[in-house]
């Protein structure tokens, strides 16, 4: 949707390559992405695996094709742009979720060399993100990095009761809105961390809300708390 989004205040077509069958009633995020201008094209499964042959296929002339996330070295390069909303000098320890990991190698690559990136995986098993992400980054970075991989809550998209009970809590003390997704589950594994004394007194932490809100939209109505 962001995508959609952005192209079309660009003044720019925009084509959207759906992994699944096209269903009777489209997701509220595919709506909000027909509503900016995005053509929607629904391939396959297995066909959405073979990225080349996508690209073989519906490539044309002037198409700048973009990766989930925004993923590869061009995508980090923008996130990195993150690294000028906040004063990186006042923490230790950046923390965001990781999917792709695109952004967090915007981060990693924005960060100082006294800092450490974490990063919360929201996928299950997704053991390649770290040499992806250092693909992206290297070797422009001296900055260190930790992906955690135990907070995905048993799968991308799964949303367990203790992570809603987690969302719920977070927003009726610090108004703080989170996505099942990724922010969610970041902030659960903060709190967690700290109380399981991760972190160190001296560590001082700001974590990236990376949006995403619009994933709460598949729950039903009063399940969140906002």
């Amino acid at each position: 949707m962001a995508t959609a989004y952005a192209a079309n205040e660009a003044g720019l077509k925009s084509v959207g390559i759906i992994r699944g069958e096209k269903l009777p009633q489209l997701s509220k995020t595919l709506l909000n992405a027909t509503t900016f201008g995005m053509q929607l094209i629904f391939v396959t499964r297995e066909a959405y695996r073979d990225k080349v042959q996508l690209q073989q296929q519906f490539d044309e002339p002037g198409y700048l094709w973009l990766g989930e996330g925004g993923y590869g070295a061009t995508g980090a390069k923008g996130a990195a742009e993150i690294g000028k909303l906040y004063n990186l000098n006042n923490y230790t320890l950046i923390v965001a979720a990781v999917g792709t990991g695109t952004m967090l190698a915007g981060l990693i690559l924005s960060a100082n060399a006294t800092q450490e990136v974490i990063g919360i995986s929201a996928m299950k098993g997704n053991e390649q993100l770290e040499r992806q992400i250092k693909e992206m980054i290297a070797p422009a970075s001296t900055s260190t990095f930790t992906i955690l991989h135990s907070y995905h809550f048993g799968g991308f998209g799964k949303h367990p009761q203790a992570l809603i009970d987690s969302m719920n809590d977070s927003y009726q003390q610090y108004h703080l809105p989170l996505d099942i997704v990724y922010t969610g589950k970041t902030f659960y594994a903060i709190k967690d961390l700290a109380e399981k004394g991760y972190f160190s007194n001296r560590d001082k932490i700001v974590m990236i809300h990376s949006g995403g809100l619009q994933g709460n939209r598949s729950l039903g109505e009063k399940v969140l708390a906002f």
